[in-house]
């Protein structure tokens, strides 16, 4: 490797052109190590040499959800349906066939409650104290009508105790308050009922009925699944996609059920469909692999790699595997299969049934802010400097705003002066104003999301002094070079830190030092002085330290 290329790998690089004459000698101080370069005789008189620093740009690596184990236990039954209420530190599963399990989580104890036919749906309810399920007691397929009695049954999880109430057709079951819920038919063409908890042994539907024959609300469209949304009133439907694959809202409204905007006939949803499921903070729904607004059930968002069957706010699950929910970007994997997943509605645990060791497994999702790098600030005079950042990746969720920090300590937070930018991936810049005259200071770039806060890298930078100064011991000049023609073998040039539109010419066959960077009271070097460039002839050597050549 030639002088030049290792100046290039480690600090600056050499240009030409290169004059002969007298061998000369160059030499670059940096971070307290001298590195001296010979060149030598080309031609006949001098040569020239620009330098320029180079600065690599800090990228921080990328940071995705973390997925951490706590635990397992031993399922008593297998588990087609789980819930999970941190509240009472208790799992509700649902098997495959008639039973429904409530685990205490802390003494790993469970108990077991039957039904009468056959239990299809269960759900929470919002304030995470009861858990409804419902007993279906079939229908008279294409009449809606009951075949025999359906029952709804509902655990105060506080008090482990079930209670037992009949109902019209409890097909599939989803829960507005303690005491209300919304029930589905499961016949081709579905009803819905909204109803409450009664006090003679039997729910009582509130909403107006559609038909003569029953209680229930025709919706219109065909056997699947919904979600209902304890926010917005709304209630998310999707069918079975055996034809047409649709997605169908309806609105609750004075406890009657109004239709609201759709997917379409063949429409915007088509080809999805095997799954619905609604973010825990109800911000968006799923129906198989594609994701839709859930304020708007006809604006698709984006389509995953798989099927989803249960999603928070910012992670959406597959089977077995998790996804940032707002890139559809795959983020890691539980190491098993499972579409049975338990959800901590207002965090980021959650349990999942590994049907392989048959066993309920407990993890926690650390997710990640934005990942952001700071970049070298730049046009530094007395009193501003120009900063910035780059936003590499928005972590698990969007960025809520970005800028940049700083302060006269190192690793600046919100609580110094900051720039507050709207927010966004890449590149940006921003004005640091107000400063003081020839002081340290630290910028840090930063993003932010509702996760939490990105800090880049810590850059330290020097302002300039109010006006330049040139010293050799304690004699003061007014420029540079007039210090050079002045400047014996052995002495040191000191420059604080400034900008110097000088180009340079040494001609000395001894050694002289430039030593830039000082504060404006020429007792540290805490900074950089900047010069044009230097032409360097006769026999003799420079030392250069804290110095940018243009």
């Amino acid at each position: 490797m030639s002088p030049c290329d290792q100046i290039r790998s480690g600090l600056c690089d050499f240009h030409g052109p290169f004059g002969g004459g007298s061998t000369g000698e160059i030499s670059l101080l940096t971070n307290h190590t001298t590195k001296t370069y010979l060149f030598e005789k080309v031609l006949a008189f001098s040569f020239l040499c620009f330098v320029s620093l180079i600065f690599a740009s800090f990228i921080p690596p990328v940071k995705a959800a973390q997925l951490t184990e706590g635990g397992s236990i031993a399922a008593p039954t297998n588990a087609v349906e789980l819930i999970y209420s941190p509240e009472h530190n208790s799992l509700v599963i649902k098997n495959s066939e008639s039973a429904i399990m409530t685990i205490n989580i802390g003494t790993q104890s469970s108990t077991t409650h039957l039904s009468n036919w056959n239990f299809t749906d269960m759900a929470i309810s919002p304030s995470g104290n009861y858990v409804f399920a419902a007993d279906y007691g079939g229908e008279n397929i294409g009449y809606g009508t009951p075949a025999n009695q359906s029952y709804v049954h509902r655990l105060d999880l506080s008090s482990n105790i079930w209670e037992t109430q009949t109902a019209y057709i409890a097909g599939n079951i989803q829960i507005v308050s303690d005491d209300q819920f919304i029930l589905k038919s499961l016949d081709q063409w579905v009803t819905f009922t909204n109803n409450l908890w009664g006090t003679n042994g039997a729910v009582v539907p509130i909403n107006t009925p559609s038909e003569s024959s029953g209680p229930g609300y025709f919706a219109g469209v065909y056997e699947g699944n919904f979600r209902y949304d304890v926010n917005t009133g709304r209630l998310l439907y999707g069918n079975s996609d055996e034809s047409s694959s649709e997605i169908q809202a309806f609105k609750i409204v004075n406890n009657d059920f109004y239709t609201q905007e759709g997917s379409g006939v063949y429409g915007s949803a088509q080809g999805y469909g095997g799954t619905v499921a609604l973010a825990t903070d109800g911000s968006v729904f799923y129906y198989g692999q594609l994701q839709v607004d859930s304020l708007d059930v006809s604006h698709n968002l984006m389509v995953f790699p798989e099927m989803v069957y249960a999603a928070t706010g910012h992670i959406a699950f597959g089977n077995g595997n998790y996804y940032n929910a707002h890139t559809g970007i795959l983020s890691g994997s539980l190491g098993f299969q499972t579409t049975v997943y338990g959800l901590n509605p207002n965090s980021t645990d959650f349990w999942a049934y590994d049907s392989s060791q048959n066993m309920l497994r407990y993890f926690t999702l650390i997710l990640a802010p934005p990942t952001v790098a700071t970049v070298t600030p730049s046009s530094i005079s007395a009193t501003a400097a120009i900063g910035g950042g780059n936003v590499i990746d928005d972590g698990d969720a969007p960025p809520t705003a970005r800028g940049i920090c700083w302060t006269m300590s190192a690793n600046p937070t919100l609580a110094d002066s900051c720039t507050v930018d709207t927010p966004d991936l890449g590149i940006f810049t921003d004005s640091m104003t107000g400063l003081n005259a020839g002081t340290s200071y630290h910028v840090r770039a930063y993003a932010m999301n509702p996760i939490g806060t990105g800090y880049g890298n810590d850059i330290a930078f020097f302002t300039l002094c109010l006006s330049s100064a040139v010293q050799i011991g304690t004699t003061t000049y007014a420029t540079i070079q007039d210090a050079i023609t002045n400047a014996l073998p052995g002495d040191v040039i000191m420059t604080n830190t400034a900008e110097f539109p000088e180009d340079l010419f040494f001609s000395t066959s001894g050694e002289i030092t430039l030593q830039g960077g000082y504060d404006c009271g020429f007792s540290a070097t805490p900074g950089m002085s900047t010069v044009g460039p230097i032409t360097i002839a006769d026999t003799g050597s420079v030392t250069v330290a804290n110095i940018i050549i243009q």
